[in-house]
């Protein structure tokens, strides 16, 4: 695939890009002391346009549907974007597990009392996913996602953890074939640190909730520049003795702002690597980048309004709220 395949859709980004917002304005929603205050800001920002005063939740819920729609519009085929679609599709068959194995999916209905539970289709309809969720009708999933349906199907225990797990491994594996197929190095480069991040998120939560090293190995995800053995041999260190160990790797800042920090702050700083993968490239019209950035540029931006609005609402102190905001795009 050559560069200016991408030229009509990152010029369409461009167009876009000048409506995400920027840290004057998101300063002057966290300003506001009412949520009837916030509500009508954000009516100014252009959300929830239409929406019931203060129904926050359809706005948010309406804005990310709309995202994803204008994603799927801009993706370039087989350029490896489809990618981040895929996380639409298992974030959606994730959800529609976690209810089956609660007893709250049943055959044969429509699952509209839910339907704030999943995020814009990917590849696959809601109505494929039910069914392969529903009656086992895997035949029209992708590989990865049928043997993830399947294994859940035939194991002794299920448990929203066991989904996870499962899912996320599948996912993981998927998301990456999918950007090499495309051949895109930026792509690449994104989803094979996904999963390393993905790993050393899951090793610093395991240790700090004294948990026992198989169950880190068990949801170890395969594909990243780090093995397991990397992981296994620090298991039994101090947190300090591990951030001197991933000095060595792109990821020490992370795992030092653990230290240093806590967990709230990682977890941005976490979005914030990642977004820079794509922030460094948004000139590079004949990319992928420009595109990918918009999209979590968007999603950042939609993580920071929810965040603002929940301090509004709960009278939250400014100083927690900094540990957990992100970077803008903008």
């Amino acid at each position: 695939m050559s560069g200016s395949d991408f030229i009509f859709s990152n010029a369409r980004v461009k167009a876009k890009e000048v409506r995400l917002l920027n840290d004057s304005q998101i300063a002057r929603l966290s300003e506001q002391e009412s949520l009837e205050d916030a509500f009508k800001l954000l009516n100014e920002y252009g959300y929830g346009l239409g929406c019931d005063n203060l129904d926050f939740d359809t706005m948010f819920v309406n804005a990310e549907k709309e995202l994803g729609k204008e994603f799927s519009e801009l993706v370039v085929p087989e350029s490896g974007l489809e990618a981040f679609l895929v996380e639409h599709d298992y974030h959606n068959l994730k959800a529609l597990l976690k209810l089956k194995y609660s007893g709250q999916l049943l055959k044969d209905k429509k699952d509209d009392e839910n339907s704030e539970l999943y995020m814009t289709e990917g590849k696959y309809s809601m109505d494929t996913l039910t069914n392969a969720v529903v009656a086992g009708d895997v035949n029209s999933l992708s590989e990865n996602m049928a043997k993830a349906v399947k294994t859940l199907e035939s194991s002794e225990r299920v448990s929203p953890h066991i989904i996870d797990v499962v899912c996320d491994k599948a996912m993981f594996g998927e998301t990456l074939s999918v950007a090499k197929k495309g051949r895109r190095k930026e792509l690449v480069n994104y989803f094979t640190s996904s999963i390393d991040i993905a790993n050393i998120s899951a090793f610093l939560r395991t240790k700090r909730a004294n948990l026992d090293l198989k169950f880190f190995a068990e949801g170890f995800i395969e594909n990243g520049t780090l093995d397991k053995d990397f992981f296994i041999s620090a298991f039994e260190q101090s947190f300090e003795a591990f951030a001197e160990k991933m000095k060595f790797t792109p990821y020490g800042s992370l795992v030092s702002v653990f230290v240093s920090e806590g967990l709230a702050r990682f977890e941005a700083e976490c979005d914030n690597f990642k977004l820079d993968f794509f922030k460094k490239e948004r000139a590079e019209m004949f990319s992928a980048a420009p595109i990918a950035g918009y999209y979590l540029g968007k999603l950042t931006e939609l993580k920071t309004l929810k965040l603002l609005v929940a301090k509004i609402k709960n009278k939250v102190d400014d100083d927690l709220i900094k540990q957990r905001m992100r970077g803008l795009y903008a």
